[in-house]
């Protein structure tokens, strides 16, 4: 049974906290980035673009299983279910360390998703359990801030771990992590739904519930511009390796710039903190989908002077102004999308949640296929991504202009 804290936390414990939690699923994909070669020749991959699955498989668990966590949250109760999650985790993460052929690690990284669903979803419903709107804003900037720390490490620890061992004891590290932050949220993390707010499971109130949400056309045109957004940032995560050892050749050196443009993401979380309450949420989403379309399209004209492959230095000048773009949508779209919704905090999250990543995965998957030692995909990628994300903004402010 989850333990009950003995104290209330501080706003400071609750944002390093969060941050932990959400940092699981970004160790548990860029900690493996460095390693896909190395899986790939071990378990007997026969075409390279298929250990980008190794990456998007785990988004694809996450995505169902957000879809069970949000309503078991808002019947059950936070903590319970972030519990079960991180047990889904551990095991997902033993049976990779286990694996012996691709399919079974496919399987393996399934699972993982499915449980790190439960931490991660719900991360978000307990911010907004305590706060709302441009607050709630610059908390999840808060906690993205440190949050973008674990990108910019995981790389090197994942380069670090197979530099004298096996990849497969990344995987151990995971389990041990995941215990370690567990262990802290069951001790120290209180339960933020109250007994007057728990509802009953059964497929009539979800269906309500799911309606209900769909027919906001605030959280509906955010949950879709997310959807896009993290159709774009999946992308370059399942190609980053390819792109910068495959094309470029910079070898153990990827980590260096994998981390370079984790720390674009990470100022733009932390200028959003600052600059939010000032702005706002709709400002800053629009003016940031209208710079990445624009520097994109002529990002792709520069690039066919060079058949697609233009130097490496103006590729990271390019990617870091995108992805701190990228940085400064992430926090703002989700709360955006989950204002209207603080009567459904739970299965709120899980839609929108579960609903961006299964438009983001598709996106991911085909851009990913398509990989072809150029930066012809992720650019084209980067530019209809944004440019769909921003008009259905557009749309939606002008249809409540109207």
């Amino acid at each position: 049974m989850p333990v009950k804290s003995t104290k209330s936390m501080s706003f400071t414990e609750f944002v390093l906290l969060m941050a932990c939690m959400m940092s699981m699923v970004a160790l548990s994909i860029d900690a493996m980035l460095p390693a896909l070669s190395a899986i790939g020749e071990d378990l007997a991959v026969q075409n390279i673009n298929n250990t980008q699955l190794i990456i998007t498989m785990i988004f694809f668990g996450m995505a169902m299983g957000t879809l069970i966590a949000g309503p078991l949250a808002d019947r059950f109760g936070r903590k319970p279910i972030i519990f079960i999650g991180f047990v889904f985790f551990i095991i997902g993460a033993l049976l990779s360390y286990f694996s012996q052929n691709f399919e079974h690690m496919l399987i393996a990284r399934f699972i993982q998703g499915l449980g790190i669903s439960g931490p991660r979803i719900l991360t978000t419903t307990l911010v907004r359990d305590r706060f709302e709107g441009p607050r709630m804003a610059k908390v999840m900037s808060l906690i993205m801030t440190i949050f973008i720390l674990v990108p910019i490490i995981a790389p090197f620890f994942g380069q670090w771990v197979i530099s004298f061992s096996s990849w497969h004891n990344i995987f151990l590290a995971f389990v041990i992590i995941a215990a370690i932050v567990c262990s802290w949220f069951l001790l120290r993390q209180e339960e933020t739904l109250a007994p007057e707010d728990q509802q009953a499971i059964s497929l009539k109130q979800i269906t309500t519930n799911a309606k209900t949400i769909l027919s906001n056309s605030n959280s509906l045109t955010y949950m879709l511009a997310s959807g896009l957004i993290t159709g774009v940032f999946i992308s370059f995560l399942s190609t980053s390796q390819q792109i910068f050892q495959q094309i470029y050749g910079v070898g153990e050196n990827f980590v260096y710039y994998f981390a370079a443009l984790a720390a674009s993401v990470g100022l733009a979380s932390l200028t959003n903190s600052r600059i939010v309450m000032r702005y706002g949420i709709k400002k800053i989403c629009i003016y940031s989908m209208s710079a990445t379309t624009l520097t994109s399209s002529a990002f792709l004209l520069y690039s066919l002077t060079f058949q697609g492959v233009p130097p490496l230095m103006p590729v990271m000048a390019y990617l870091c102004i995108t992805f701190f773009c990228i940085g400064l949508l992430f926090g703002n779209l989700n709360a955006q999308a989950m204002q209207p919704l603080g009567h459904l905090a739970g299965i709120g999250a899980s839609f929108v949640g579960a609903a961006g990543t299964f438009i983001a995965l598709p996106i991911a998957i085909i851009s990913g296929q398509y990989f072809n030692n150029t930066l012809y995909p992720l650019v084209i990628v980067v530019i209809l991504g944004n440019a769909l994300a921003l008009a259905l903004l557009l749309r939606h402010e002008m249809s409540i202009a109207r």
